[in-house]
């Protein structure tokens, strides 16, 4: 019972990991311009839309692992 509510809860958290992509893509540039590294920056400001789009995949994979443990559980 315990291992359900934690990977629904883990879930719940992933979820809201999805909506926020985009404002921790932006906070994670600007900490590599204030690091100097601005070839880096440049590269992920250039490729923004495809690494929010690769990044929110990847959390919806693990959300739909984390529901298919929970229905295993059961």
């Amino acid at each position: 019972m315990q291992e359900k509510i934690l990977f629904l809860g883990l879930a719940a958290v992933t979820i809201i990991f999805i909506l926020l992509v985009p404002q921790m893509t932006r906070f994670h540039i600007k900490v590599l311009r204030m690091l100097q590294w601005s070839w880096l920056a440049d590269y992920e400001q250039k490729h923004f839309d495809k690494i929010v789009t690769f990044v929110r995949i990847t959390l919806i994979v693990i959300v739909i692992y984390l529901i298919v443990l929970v229905l295993n559980i059961l």
